[in-house]
Formats: C-alpha cells, structure tokens, sequence
C-alpha cells in the first residue's frame, strides 16, 4: 500500500504529499498548543483565586462587594453541616479589615485578612517565597504575617521586621507585627490593595467579636464545576440575612474574559481543521490523477470500484496518520519545556501568570485527533468517488 506513495514519479505529486503531511502536522500542533494555552489560562488562574478567596463565601448578604464584612456567627452545626455537601473539600473562618501599614517614611493602604488554623496550610506553603509561615496566635505575644513581596519590596521590608499597622476605624487602633514571610500569587492587583495574611484573632480583638463571630466563612471546593450546586445547597442551609457568593459573582469581569477564551479554541480548530482537510483532498486527487493508468489497469483485471477506492482512502488516511505522529510529537516536546523550563514568560501584573500556562487533559487531545483523522478519512471518501468515473478503456490510453 506505502508504493502509492513512495513511488509517486511525478515531482508535483511528492511534493503535494510532503506538503500534506507537513500541514497536517503543523494544524494539529497548533490546535493542540491552543487547547493547552486556552486550558491552562483557564485552570491556573481561577485557582489562583480560589485558593486565596474559596470557591464560595458566605457573609452577610449587606456586604456583598466589600471585603471588610459585618461579622456573623456560624454555629458548629452549621459548619458541620456545609461540610457534608457533596464537592466541599475544607471551610474557612476568615476576616478583613482595613488597615495602613507604616514602616520607616513609607506608609500604604492595605487589607488585613485574619484566618485560623482551619485555613489549608498547604495553600499557604504554595505562595510562600521566603521566610516561614505565621506561628499560631492566641491573643497574646507577638502577631506574625505574611505580606506579598511587591508590598515588601515597597516598604523595604526583610523577614523578622517589624511592622506598624493602624486599623482604620474610629478610634484607630495600632498594632505592631512582624513579618515572618513573603507570599506571591501575583492577582494582589484584583483586591483593590495588598494584603497581608495573619490571625483572625488580631481581627476579633481590634473589632470587639466574640469568639464565634467571623467576617465570613470561605468554602473551598474539590472542582470548579460543583460550584452552581454547592452555592444552591449553601443557601438553603445559612441564615435569610446571609449570603452565599461564589468566586465567579466576586469576579465576573474575570471569568467572562476566561469565558471569552472557548470561542477562541472553536474557531481555531474549525480553521485548522479545514486547511488540514483541504491540503489532504488535494494531494489525495493529485495522487488518484497520476494513478490513472494504473486503476485503469485494475479495474481491467476485474477489481471492483470499492476496493480500488479502498487503496487510496488508505493511501490518504496513512499520509494523515504521519502528519498526526509529526504533530503530536511536536506538541508534547513543546509542551513539556514549557512546563520544565517557562521558556515563554508573560507579564505576571497583566496576565496573573508569570509564563504562558499549559494544561491539556488526555482525553481532550485524543478527541482532538480524533477529530481531525475522521475529517481526513470523509475527504478521502469523497475524493475517492472520482475513480467510479474511470474507465479502463479510456484510462489505458490515458498516457
């Protein structure tokens, strides 16, 4: 069957053939690299934020759009029973409140958020870039924190310094910490202003709460896609004057620009799919018109229509099948370095990322290839329908 290949004379012919497999290789690369890309933006960021905020925050439903909330109590029943609701992983008791951090001449508006131990420690170690992570306050001794580094670098801070903070509110209350450590996710720009990670109980104590009492209870799930469920049964459970807010609400601007991101992979993959098919019915009818004589010499012998037809939709198919292995390899050598080395980096303030993210399920490129093959396999057929049309008197002479 490879002789319909290999032993295509015709200098056209071999080159149509290269030429197919090259584009083929070259589309399915490129529609793979843009799921990876497309994948990764939309898989990495959002954890980002989930990671640092939850998936859903319940508070009290006054304070929708500010982060420093009215405190509410949650009973242990209460957190026991979002626990059970089916894709919850861990909750959160957290608080905000506003405060300037001072150091030295250098002061600057920033959010203090207060978490217990609750808080998963292994979020926390993944942002951390230098220094360790907060001791554990219990209302007395020093208060340590965590601040992110463009804040540090700003306030010319170090780990082990020490930090001013007032906390705005009437009257102001000062309080002295000291930075144990630096964080960075790089989506700060988001929140409006920097914040610094430390003890919910800093917060109860400057605000007067009671043990109980929490600004809000931050859910985090084990998958984005549980989030409209988990929301629903959330409020059937929290008080009327609460209410259940889901990352996706907190920042819509950002996951409608996330969103935007589908239409592009359709449109990619619709166009490289017909540049893929188009090259491979032309070098597939280039082929089919030099083997005239040689399918009228067949169809002589008395080999039917269908099987003549076979030949070539497997000479086209096996010529798809190279781009494909060409391509695919491509595709995973590119997409390890990136993964290895972040050979492409990206403005982390504009983008969130440092370097273009990659992240493409097994599945999801198996169908893309897939795709792409049952593509070329019904072009083959079409363009197979002009041997019917052969005949081998006429094809003999054909020379």
């Amino acid at each position: 069957m490879n002789r319909l290949n290999r032993d295509s004379h015709h200098r056209l012919t071999r080159l149509m053939l290269r030429l197919a497999v090259v584009v083929t290789a070259c589309g399915i690369a490129a529609i793979l690299l843009s799921y990876a890309i497309v994948g990764g933006f939309q898989t990495v960021i959002p954890a980002k934020f989930t990671s640092f905020s939850g998936h859903v925050q319940v508070q009290k439903w006054t304070q929708a759009h500010d982060f420093e909330s009215d405190p509410i109590a949650p009973s242990d029943e209460l957190i026991d029973s979002l626990k059970l609701i089916k894709g919850v992983a861990s909750l959160s008791k957290v608080g905000y409140k506003a405060a300037i951090a001072h150091h030295q001449e250098e002061f600057e508006g920033i959010l203090f958020k207060g978490i217990e131990h609750d808080f998963p420690q292994a979020l926390r170690k993944d942002w951390l870039t230098q220094g360790k992570l907060p001791a554990q306050y219990d209302g007395t001794g020093t208060v340590e924190v965590l601040i992110p580094e463009t804040l540090a670098r700003r306030l010319r801070l170090k780990p082990g310094d020490r930090l001013k903070l007032y906390f705005i509110q009437n009257p102001i209350r000062a309080r002295s910490v000291v930075v144990s450590g630096f964080y960075r996710l790089g989506i700060e720009a988001e929140y409006g202003r920097p914040i610094l990670i430390g003890p919910l109980a800093l917060i109860r104590k400057i605000n007067d709460w009671t043990p109980q009492q929490v600004g809000q209870v931050e859910m985090h799930l084990t998958e984005l896609d549980a989030l409209p469920d988990v929301v629903s049964a959330t409020r059937d459970m929290i008080d009327p004057q609460w209410e259940a807010y889901s990352i996706k609400d907190r920042f819509a601007n950002l996951f409608g620009w996330l969103g935007l991101f589908d239409l592009n992979k359709r449109v990619m993959l619709l166009i490289m799919l017909l540049v893929c098919g188009v090259n491979i019915l032309s070098a597939l009818l280039i082929l089919i018109l030099e083997r005239v004589p040689s399918i009228g010499l067949l169809k002589s012998m008395g080999m039917e229509n269908s099987k003549v037809r076979l030949l070539f939709v497997v000479a086209g198919l096996f010529t798809c099948l190279k781009g494909l292995f060409w391509g695919n390899l491509a595709f995973c050598l590119l997409y390890a370095a990136q993964k290895q080395w972040k050979f492409i980096p990206l403005d982390e303030e504009n983008y969130y990322v440092d370097a273009v993210p990659m992240h493409l399920p097994l599945d999801e490129a198996l169908s893309i290839n897939a795709l792409l093959l049952l593509s070329c396999l019904l072009l083959c057929i079409v363009a197979s329908w002009i041997i019917g049309k052969i005949h081998p008197v006429h094809s003999m002479r054909f020379d």
